[in-house]
């Protein structure tokens, strides 16, 4: 039997739902979304030209307003009512499930989708970790070297010009999603990195001048998912190097083992 959750949702990724209630069979949890913050809720039924119809009734005060919503349920008519009545109530239960939204706030969520939730928050703040991480490392590591920082400078007016004030330059940069700042030094042109947050983390320089890559391939290479792991074991991917033409036409082993790899990946990928 399906099980439901209900929950009042967070919108920031650092802040946990609020769990109402969990486990709930369909009728618990069409009754809880019915009367939800003290909604009151009429049913009637009635009879015409061989058909019955329910109808269910709330009267809701939301955000300082009133509201009345209605939803029904026509079955044929047998000689079972109490039949006609529970599948009527069980499509009714239905509507409410998936017009929840309509009559009360939260969400209704499938228990197993409420899980497959869970996982994508979890995803989304070790994304979110990365990103500071990283932006945090490389603006350290700069103002070490002695340089300034303005950000952000696709900004007419950059808020931060040339500061030297980790805090104050942390502060603007993860305020914003793709900022790009520009890294200043006395006696060099001045040099820029763009950056996105909110991918997967390990991405999140999107791009840099190549001066700057003593600074910033140290930090990120750590991170990318085809380095392997502290423990030597491979994170899904695997990356072909094929030898020059110089070197496969050499005597090098090593080589001629990098092209018989290569060979075998592709034939193990796509077949015969």
């Amino acid at each position: 039997m399906q099980r439901y959750t209900f929950i009042l949702p967070e919108s920031r990724i650092e802040s946990d739902d609020v769990v109402v209630a969990s486990g709930l069979s369909q009728v618990e949890v069409a009754e809880l979304v019915r009367r939800r913050d003290g909604a009151s809720v009429l049913w009637s039924e009635f009879e015409h030209e061989g058909f019955r119809c329910f109808e269910m009734v709330q009267l809701a005060t939301r955000n300082g307003s009133h509201r009345r919503t209605m939803l029904s349920a026509t079955v044929p008519i047998t000689k079972n009512v109490e039949r006609d009545r529970a599948l009527a109530m069980r499509l009714i239960d239905i509507q409410t499930i998936d017009r929840h939204g309509e009559l009360c706030d939260g969400v209704v969520l499938t228990d197993e989708a409420y899980v497959a939730r869970l996982v994508h928050v979890a995803e989304r703040r070790e994304a979110r970790r990365l990103d500071r991480e990283i932006a945090t490392a490389i603006v350290d590591a700069l103002l070490q070297d002695g340089s300034s920082i303005t950000c952000c400078v696709r900004d007419p007016e950059p808020q931060i010009k040339r500061f030297r004030r980790r805090d104050d330059i942390l502060e603007l940069l993860f305020d914003l999603e793709d900022p790009e700042i520009r890294v200043h030094k006395r006696g060099r042109t001045p040099s820029g990195i763009r950056f996105v947050f909110g991918e997967v983390g390990w991405d999140c320089v999107a791009d840099y001048s190549k001066d700057l890559a003593y600074f910033i391939d140290p930090i990120v290479e750590p991170h990318l998912p085809w380095v392997k792991s502290p423990d030597g074991s491979e994170r899904g991917y695997r990356v072909f190097v094929l030898p020059s033409p110089a070197e496969g036409d050499g005597a090098d082993p090593g080589a001629d083992r990098a092209f018989d790899e290569f060979v075998l990946g592709m034939h193990s990928i796509f077949g015969s």
